[in-house]
């Protein structure tokens, strides 16, 4: 699976809740960067993308291929998809657009 950084599952607590049955996609986010970001990508920037709406208390099971991370659901479908790259100091998000046709949006952290 290319670089192994130390964990084979992501787990969203319901303490991290946001919509109804659902984790904060924000947060699911930052957990799968801050797990890229390990080893020598530390510093570089991570683009998450949301696949599907991140499940409470469910294990994902992270790993990489080609350069591209994902955490896959009991169904083998990605919820969460990162790459690494860009210039230091930030951290990209983007959210797919839900229901409404959007397109999806851009947020950015920086660190």
């Amino acid at each position: 699976m290319g670089e192994d950084p130390g964990v084979t599952s992501l787990i969203v607590p319901t303490a991290f809740h946001g919509p109804p049955d659902s984790a904060n996609g924000g947060w699911a986010a930052g957990a799968l960067a801050a797990l890229v970001s390990t080893g020598g990508a530390l510093g570089r920037t991570v683009e998450v993308t949301l696949r599907l709406p991140p499940p409470l208390e469910v294990p994902l099971e992270v790993g990489e291929h080609e350069g591209t991370w994902a955490a896959l659901d009991a169904d083998g479908r990605t919820v969460l998809e990162a790459t690494r790259g860009g210039r230091a100091g930030s951290v990209k998000l983007e959210v797919m657009g839900g229901g409404g046709g959007g397109s999806g949006t851009d947020f950015y952290y920086l660190f």
